[in-house]
């Protein structure tokens, strides 16, 4: 049994705010407070997204991995962090 992040909702700074967390006992929705996290659903919903949530606590991680993004095409290192180089994007166009 998994959880699947399906939303995740960011402050003005580019930090989590909320999530939604799709588990097979039902949704979770998680958000964050001045305490940490709180999470609202069915205490079956709420045990299984608990892995989600620490996926959603990394991303974005402060310690430069959002520099790391590869391009989906060619698999260069992507600039911006849109997961398409410059060069794609001019030759493919966005997607």
């Amino acid at each position: 049994m998994n959880a699947r992040i399906h939303t995740i909702m960011f402050d003005a700074d580019e930090r989590p705010l909320g999530a939604v967390i799709f588990t097979s006992r039902g949704i979770a929705e998680a958000i964050r407070n001045q305490e940490g996290w709180t999470l609202l659903g069915t205490p079956a919903a709420k045990k299984l997204a608990m892995a989600a949530m620490r996926r959603v606590e990394r991303w974005p991680a402060d310690d430069g991995s959002r520099e790391d993004v590869r391009c989906r095409c060619c698999g260069r290192e992507c600039e911006d962090g849109s997961g398409m180089c410059d060069r794609c994007e001019r030759t493919y166009g966005r997607e």
